[in-house]
């Protein structure tokens, strides 16, 4: 991945950290894909996905503080943010051990 900051819309970045966390179990099922595609027409999600795929975890984490002041600059945004995240974790109705690691993770990169 380009250590250049992605021109992502709001929708694509989200897409994004969608990825990553619907990603932390190693399995994107369907009720998480439904979710992460509602905010993107097919092409852009094939965009943010190969963007996704082409970076490490290191990178990934990178790209999703990079959109800090853009997208989350205030408590309010942080905490729609923090909200969108966990309904992708609750998507398929199971909150595993690994999934809340990775929301107390992502957590403090947004905070």
């Amino acid at each position: 991945m380009s250590s250049e900051k992605p021109q992502w819309s709001y929708n694509e970045f989200l897409a994004y950290l969608l990825l990553y966390a619907a990603n932390a179990d190693f399995n994107i099922n369907d009720e998480e894909r439904k979710l992460l595609l509602s905010g993107l027409n097919t092409y852009d999600y094939n965009n943010i996905s190969k963007a996704f795929d082409k970076s490490n975890d290191y990178e990934r984490l990178q790209v999703i503080e990079s959109f800090r002041d853009s997208y989350y600059p205030d408590d309010h945004s942080k905490e729609k943010l923090l909200n969108d995240l966990k309904k992708i974790f609750l998507a398929d109705e199971e909150y595993n051990s690994v999934e809340r690691a990775v929301f107390m993770g992502l957590r403090k990169v947004l905070l």
